[in-house]
Parts: C-alpha cells; sequence; structure tokens
C-alpha cells in the first residue's frame, strides 16, 4: 500500500488482472485492513465495493450515451432481433416519434425523425435535443419518449403503416 496522508492509504490495482476475470465477471471487489505485520487481531470490518462492469447489455430500446445532458448527442437505437412483439419485430422501420418531458407536461412538440438502418434489424437517429426541441430555460427534463414508425403486411400480404410499442427512457439529469 501506498502512504497517501495520515491514515489515509492506497493500493492500485487492475482488477481483470488481479483476479484473472472478465469485466462482466467482477460484480465486487471485498477486502479488510489489517496492522502491517497482519499480528493481532487488529483489522477493519469487511469492505465492500460494488463494480458496475463495463459489459454492453442488449436490449430492443437504447440510447447512447447512457447519462445525458441537453446539449450532449444522443443516439436512440431499435434492435428489432430483440423486441417481443410481432409488430416491431417485423416492421420496416423509417421514423421515431421522440418527444421530452417535464414529469407528466411534454416540452416543446413531439419531432417526427428519419431513422438511419446500421445493420440488419438495427436502426437509430442521433440528435441534440436543444437543437431538436425548444427548451425553455430553466426547464428539467426528465424523460425522453420513442415511438418507432414503419411499414408491415397485413394478413393479405398488403403494406401498413405501424408503429412498435412505445418507449420511455427516464434521464438523470437533462438541464
Amino acid at each position: 500500500m501506498t502512504k497517501e496522508g495520515p491514515n489515509k492509504w492506497s493500493w492500485t490495482f487492475t482488477p481483470t488482472q488481479f483476479y484473472g476475470k472478465s469485466p462482466a465477471e467482477v460484480t465486487r471487489i471485498a477486502f479488510l485492513v489489517k496492522a502491517k505485520d497482519g499480528t493481532g487481531d487488529a483489522k477493519t470490518s469487511d469492505i465492500i465495493l460494488t463494480v458496475a462492469p463495463l459489459v454492453y447489455v442488449p436490449n430492443v430500446f437504447r440510447t447512447f450515451p447512457k447519462v445525458v445532458g441537453q446539449n450532449e448527442v444522443i443516439t436512440v437505437y431499435l434492435d428489432q432481433t430483440l423486441a417481443t412483439d410481432v409488430t416491431t419485430q417485423r416492421m420496416t422501420p423509417t421514423q421515431a416519434r421522440i418527444s421530452l418531458w417535464n414529469g407528466n407536461t411534454m416540452v416543446d412538440v413531439e419531432k417526427t425523425v428519419t431513422v438511419v438502418m446500421r445493420s440488419d434489424k438495427l436502426y437509430s437517429y442521433t440528435f441534440l435535443p436543444s437543437k431538436l426541441f425548444t427548451i425553455p430555460a430553466g426547464t428539467n427534463i426528465t424523460k425522453m419518449r420513442v415511438t418507432f414508425k414503419g411499414t408491415g403486411k397485413d394478413n393479405n400480404g398488403n403494406t401498413i403503416n405501424v408503429e412498435s410499442l412505445t418507449f420511455e427512457y427516464g434521464f438523470d439529469e437533462l438541464k
């Protein structure tokens, strides 16, 4: 350990190397501190640090980055391979309807945008909230709702307009 100051010590290591595990397997680090020579019963209680592994968790709807501000770029994704409803699985997305909310009050009006096909069954749209929406000064955006629109087929094979489920994303802070 390295002495950082009075009663303050540090130890730096890379958990994946130290434990010989992948990032997904390191979910907590537990330790205690004993006297330098290890004698006696002088030790701390167990200290447990929770680790949020840097592992991508696939989901039908996701944003990048996970935590954003209204002056940062947001990308919303639709991954049809993970959809649970047949309409979303089978549709050909062309647009998304996006709305921002302050509690239960919609901020500005809902915007309809054109999505981009990133790969088979993966669509996205990238935007800057403060450029896409008129957000009054001092307004705190708490959530976003996104519905993907496109075409599908009816029972007779005719092309029809369809929509995905509406996905809601809660922001930690969007000012």
